[in-house]
C-alpha cells in the first residue's frame, strides 16, 4: 500500500488517489458527534456564503461552522463538537458545514479531479475510516492534515496523519501517546484559555475520543456539491 502524508492546503491540491482529508480540531469531529446524533447528511462548503445560500433553498435544514473559530452570526451553530452535542433536533436533518480548514480542503481535493474516494476524518473515525479503505482494498492513499486555516501545520492534525498511517500499515501507534502528545500542543491551550470561549474546553475532550465512532465519514458528490456521509463498513 502506498501512502503519502502531505498538509495544508497545497498539500490538499496535489492530493490523488484515495484522499483522507483531516481535521480534528474541530470540523471533522464536530460532524462526527453530528452524525452519532442522527444527523441525515452534511454538505461541506468553502465559503460561509455557499452554506447560507443552502439552507435559504431549503437544501440543507441547518448551518453549522466558523471563521477564526467562531460562529458567523446568521449560521445556527458553530463548529463545536460539545454544542452539537447538548443540540436539540439534529436527527434526520441536512447540514450546511463551513470551516476555513478541513472543509476547504475537501473542496481543494475534489477540485483536482485526481481524486477517487475522499474521506473526512479527525481522530474519533480514524480506525473506521481505515478499516473501509483496507476492507475495500483501496491504494494510493494520499492523507492531507490541514492544520490551522490550511496555512500553518498543527500538531493534532500531523498526529492524526501519523495515527492513520500506522492503522493502515498494521502497527497501530498507542493511544495514549497520541493523546499525551496532543495534549502538550500548542494548539490544545486554546480550549483552556478563558478569552477564546469559542474554544469550550469539552470540545477538547471530544476530539480526543480515539475511535469511539464505529462509522465513517465519505464525500459523494451530487450537482456540484460536495456531501458528507455516514458511511459502515
Amino acid at each position: 500500500m502506498q501512502i503519502t502524508l502531505d498538509s495544508l492546503k497545497h498539500g490538499a491540491k496535489k492530493a490523488t488517489g484515495t484522499v483522507i482529508i483531516i481535521d480534528v480540531f474541530r470540523a471533522f469531529t464536530t460532524a462526527a458527534v453530528a452524525f452519532s446524533k442522527g444527523a441525515n447528511s452534511i454538505f461541506l462548503t468553502e465559503t460561509i456564503e455557499e452554506a447560507v445560500e443552502l439552507k435559504k433553498n431549503q437544501i440543507a435544514n441547518i448551518t453549522m461552522g466558523e471563521v477564526n473559530g467562531i460562529k458567523p452570526l446568521n449560521f445556527d451553530h458553530g463548529n463545536s463538537p460539545y454544542e452539537i452535542s447538548i443540540a436539540n433536533k439534529i436527527s434526520g436533518l441536512k447540514i450546511a458545514q463551513s470551516t476555513r480548514s478541513g472543509t476547504l480542503g475537501v473542496s481543494l481535493a475534489a477540485k483536482t479531479n485526481n481524486s477517487t474516494h475522499i474521506f473526512a476524518t479527525g481522530l474519533m473515525t480514524a480506525k473506521s475510516t481505515t478499516d473501509i479503505i483496507k476492507s475495500r482494498n483501496l491504494d494510493n492513499i494520499y492523507i492531507v492534515a490541514m492544520g490551522y486555516q490550511g496555512i500553518k501545520k498543527t500538531e493534532e492534525d500531523e498526529i492524526c496523519a501519523l495515527y492513520l498511517k500506522s492503522l493502515l500499515e498494521n502497527k497501530p501507534m498507542d493511544k495514549k501517546h497520541v493523546i499525551d502528545l496532543i495534549m502538550k500542543s500548542e494548539s490544545a491551550k486554546q480550549f483552556n484559555d478563558i478569552t477564546q470561549p469559542q474554544f469550550h474546553p469539552k470540545d477538547l475532550e471530544y476530539a480526543l475520543k480515539i475511535d469511539s465512532e464505529n462509522f465513517a465519514m465519505e464525500i459523494t458528490s451530487k450537482n456540484k456539491l460536495l456531501i458528507l456521509k455516514k458511511i459502515y463498513n
